[in-house]
């Protein structure tokens, strides 16, 4: 058994581009109530193969919507689902990539009107 050979280059990290749109829908025909519904187009730069997309958007400690795609390909939509009742402010989008054995991690401030 010979001796252990070098380390190789670590991968390049992920680069990704996000778009995000807050749309208020009905939660049905009769009643007029809207809630809001968000969905993120995550479009990832330098990854082959398959990738898991998960996003969080938080303010403070608060966990306010999550959602996760996994099996995303290039460009991908993401629904999240809110957990608690969004109000106009900022909020922070918490944004995780699995692909090829990497984890990439990004956070970006969100301003919602």
């Amino acid at each position: 058994q010979g001796a252990t050979g070098p380390q190789g280059l670590a991968a390049p990290p992920v680069r990704a581009t996000v778009t995000c749109r807050v749309r208020l829908v009905p939660t049905s025909k009769r009643n007029k109530t809207r809630v809001p519904k968000i969905s993120c187009t995550v479009r990832l730069v330098n990854v082959r193969g398959r990738a898991v997309v998960n996003l969080r958007l938080s303010h403070g400690r608060a966990i306010y919507a999550a959602g996760r795609r996994g099996g995303a390909g290039a460009r991908t939509t993401v629904a999240l689902r809110a957990r608690r009742r969004l109000r106009a402010g900022m909020y922070t989008l918490a944004l995780t990539i699995s692909a090829g054995g990497h984890r990439t991690d990004r956070t970006l401030m969100v301003l919602l009107v």
